[in-house]
C-alpha cells in the first residue's frame, strides 16, 4: 500500500498516511498538526444519533512489550478492550516515552482495528509525547489490536524503554479507562563483545585481553560478555563462548551447573639458575577438575629476572591464552572448549639479569581463579637459586611427564636455550640435525635425574637456516624445529 513518511522538526520518522487520506484532508486536518498545534478532535454521531454518554468503565487500553536485538525492527502493539455495548467511531490517544532512544519511529494500522475499518489517522510527536488521533464512518465494537508503534531497537546498556498511556479518548467520553504500560526491552546479544553483530573466537579473545588488563571493555561490552550471568567477567565466559562457537553449547547466555565447578592445584619447583641466561618455570596442574579457563596473576622481581614468554605446555582443544606485563605483575588468562588435564601445565620463560648481585629471587602465584569460581589468593612460590646450575626441585613438583619445549627465542642469533622435563632419571641425548635429518651437533649425552632442564645451544659456527633438535630419553622421543636468523 502505498504510503506517506512524515519528518517532524526531532528529525525522528513518526507516522504513515495513506495517500487519499492526505488529499481529502491536507488542508483541514493535516497541516495543523504538523505546525505543533493540538490534535483536532474528530466530531460523529451514530447513525441513530443517540446520546454518546454511554459508561467505558471496564475498558482496557494496553501497550504490549517486546523484546528484540539492538538495531532490530520490532512492532509494539497497542490493543483496546472495550465494554461490553461499546460502539465507537473515533479515538485520541496521547503515547509517552523517551523517543529519542529510538532511530527510527512510525505507526502502523494495516490489519489492525483502524486500518481494518478504514479510519484516517493523524499523529504528531512533540518531545516524550506521540500525539495520536483517528476517525471513521465505520464503527468499532470490539477489540483488537488499534495500531502498531514500529521502532528500531537502540544500542544502549538500558535493558528497557517503557512506553505508556498518557491520555485518551473514545468518541468524546475519557472516564473510566483503564491504561496499562508496556515498551520495548533491550536483548543483549551475548557473546558478541565486540558489537559487530555476531559472536566469534575473538570476543573470547576479548574477554582475556579484559582480564589481563590489555583492553578495557565498557558498558554493552561488559554485558554482553557475561554469558555465565553471574555478574563477573571471568574466563569462564570466555570459555562458553568458545564452547558455543563450536557447538558445545547451545545458547548464550549460557546456564551453567555443576560441570563448570572446578578444582585443581598449582605449583611452581624451586630450581636453579644463571646470571644472563634463559630458563623456563614450568607450573604444574595437580588434582584438576571441570577447568576450562583460568586467570593467573604472577609477581616476581623485575630487577632480578625478566619476562620472555608463556607457553601452554600441552593446550586443550580450541584453547585461546593472553597475557600481559606490567611492573613485575605477569597477568594470564586462558580458555578451552575442553578440560585442561593433571601434569606440566604452564611454562613461564625468564631471563636472569646479568647485573643482578643476589643469590636467590621468587616468583609467586598471587591469584588464581577458574572458571566462574572465586579468586585464591598467595597459591604458591617458587626459589630460584641464582648460580646454581643444578638445584635438586621438591619431589612433590616433579614433571609429570617427559616434555621438549619450543627453544627460546626463536627465531634467534647465535643462542637459544632448549628447555626439557624428565619425569624420572633417564639417559638423555639431544641432538641437532638440518631438514634432511643429517646429525650437525650433539648437544647432551648423560645420565639425568628427575627435573626440569635448560641447555643452551651456541650455533655462531652455524649459517643461517630452519633445524631440527631432537630429544631421546628413554623410551621418549620428539622433535622441534627452530630458526637461525644471521
Amino acid at each position: 500500500m502505498d504510503t506517506i513518511d512524515f519528518n517532524f522538526p526531532s528529525g525522528r520518522k513518526v507516522g504513515r498516511v495513506h495517500k487519499w487520506i492526505f488529499n481529502l484532508f491536507l488542508i483541514s486536518i493535516l497541516y495543523p498538526q504538523l505546525s505543533g498545534t493540538e490534535i483536532v478532535y474528530f466530531p460523529q454521531f451514530d447513525n441513530s444519533g443517540r446520546s454518546m454518554t454511554y459508561s467505558l468503565f471496564n475498558s482496557i487500553i494496553a501497550v504490549d512489550t517486546v523484546s528484540g536485538f539492538e538495531n532490530d525492527t520490532v512492532l509494539v502493539p497497542v490493543s483496546m478492550q472495550l465494554e461490553a455495548g461499546v460502539i465507537i467511531n473515533s479515538i485520541e490517544m496521547k503515547v509517552v516515552s523517551d523517543w529519542s532512544m529510538f532511530s527510527s519511529l512510525e505507526i502502523e494500522t494495516d490489519n489492525g482495528l483502524m486500518g481494518s475499518a478504514g479510519w484516517m489517522i493523524a499523529s504528531n510527536l512533540q518531545d516524550t509525547i506521540l500525539a495520536f488521533a483517528s476517525a471513521g464512518a465505520e464503527e468499532i465494537s470490539e477489540g483488537g489490536i488499534i495500531f502498531w508503534l514500529k521502532v528500531q531497537v537502540p544500542e544502549d546498556e538500558v535493558p528497557f524503554i517503557p512506553i505508556s498511556i498518557l491520555s485518551a479518548k473514545l468518541d468524546e467520553q475519557d472516564l473510566g479507562i483503564d491504561f496499562l504500560p508496556g515498551g520495548v526491552g533491550i536483548t543483549p546479544r551475548y557473546g558478541d563483545v565486540s558489537l559487530d553483530g555476531a559472536v566469534h573466537a575473538y570476543d573470547a579473545a576479548l574477554v582475556l585481553k579484559y582480564l589481563v588488563g590489555s583492553t578495557v571493555l565498557i558498558g554493552r561490552q561488559i554485558r554482553n560478555a557475561d554469558v555465565s550471568q553471574d555478574g563477573t567477567i571471568s574466563g569462564g565466559d570466555a570459555a562458553l563462548i568458545l564452547q558455543y562457537i563450536v557447538g558445545i553449547q547451545d545458547t548464550l547466555p549460557a546456564v551453567v551447573g555443576e560441570s563448570f565447578i572446578s578444582l585443581g592445584n598449582v605449583e611452581l619447583p624451586d630450581m636453579g639458575v644463571r646470571l644472563g641466561v634463559p630458563f623456563t618455570l614450568p607450573v604444574v596442574l595437580d588434582s584438576s577438575a571441570n577447568i576450562f579457563a583460568f586467570q593467573l596473576r604472577i609477581g616476581y622481581d623485575p630487577i632480578a629476572i625478566r619476562f620472555n614468554d608463556v607457553q601452554w605446555a600441552n593446550p586443550p582443544d580450541s584453547s585461546i591464552i593472553e597475557i600481559h606485563e606490567e611492573n613485575g605483575d605477569l597477568y594470564i588468562a586462558g580458555a578451552s572448549t575442553t578440560v585442561s588435564n593433571d601434569g606440566n601445565w604452564l611454562s613461564l620463560l625468564f631471563t636472569v639479569e646479568s647485573e643482578f648481585t643476589g643469590t636467590q629471587t621468587d616468583v609467586t602465584v598471587k591469584e588464581l581463579r577458574w572458571n566462574e569460581g572465586p579468586i585464591r589468593v598467595q597459591v604458591d612460590t617458587a626459589t630460584l637459586y641464582v648460580g646454581l646450575v643444578a638445584q635438586e626441585p621438591n619431589p612433590s613438583v616433579f614433571p609429570r611427564e617427559f616434555v621438549l619445549m619450543q627453544n627460546y627465542p626463536n627465531p634467534f642469533n647465535a643462542t637459544t636455550s632448549i628447555t626439557y622435563y624428565l619425569p624420572r632419571a633417564s639417559t638423555v641425548q639431544l641432538t641437532i640435525h638440518d631438514l634432511s635429518g643429517r646429525l650437525r651437533k650433539s648437544l647432551l649425552d648423560e645420565y639425568q635425574s628427575p627435573g626440569y632442564y635448560d641447555i643452551i645451544w651456541d650455533a655462531s659456527g652455524f649459517g643461517s637456516g630452519v633445524y631440527l633438535y631432537r630429544i631421546i630419553a628413554g623410551d621418549f622421543t620428539d622433535v622441534r624445529k627452530c630458526v637461525l636468523l644471521k
